[in-house]
């Protein structure tokens, strides 16, 4: 199966919630603390290899509109940040920040084979995050 953009039922919510997700919470460049990724709405995933990617939060003060994901990946939660952008009303693009939010956890998050096409793909099926973009015409590209 490939990535998709799916709304999460209440029992693959229970599900993810059992797998205790945590990510950093970020300021001035270093983590401050941690955050559950609990009850999340939203989701890219491809089901059969369990692979997720879930909005976190984003920097709204920022100039640049970046935003920090949970990538689910071979069992491993990766915080991953991008920077988001419509090129105009059918075009968006998901991209390597110029600015971190933690300087130390930075592209490519990881080196494992596969990591950086699946990340990828995740993306590309999230768009720019809610339902019917696809259907709506929106095309989604990543700038790596």
């Amino acid at each position: 199966m490939a990535f998709e953009f799916i709304t999460l039922t209440k029992e693959e919510k229970e599900e993810i919630n059992s797998w205790n997700i945590k990510i950093p919470y970020c300021s001035l460049g270093q983590t401050i603390g941690e955050w559950d990724i609990i009850n999340p709405d939203i989701c890219a995933a491809d089901k059969d290899r369990k692979i997720y990617l879930f909005g976190a939060y984003y920097e709204p003060l920022r100039k640049e509109n970046n935003l920090a994901f949970a990538f689910f990946w071979k069992e491993k939660s990766y915080f991953v940040q991008f920077t988001r952008a419509f090129e105009d009303s059918h075009h968006f693009s998901w991209n390597i920040p110029n600015r971190y939010m933690n300087k130390d956890l930075v592209f490519p998050y990881c080196s494992e084979e596969g990591f950086i096409d699946d990340l990828r793909d995740a993306l590309i099926a999230y768009g720019p995050g809610r339902e019917g973009a696809i259907e709506a015409g929106i095309i989604t590209k990543c700038g790596f």
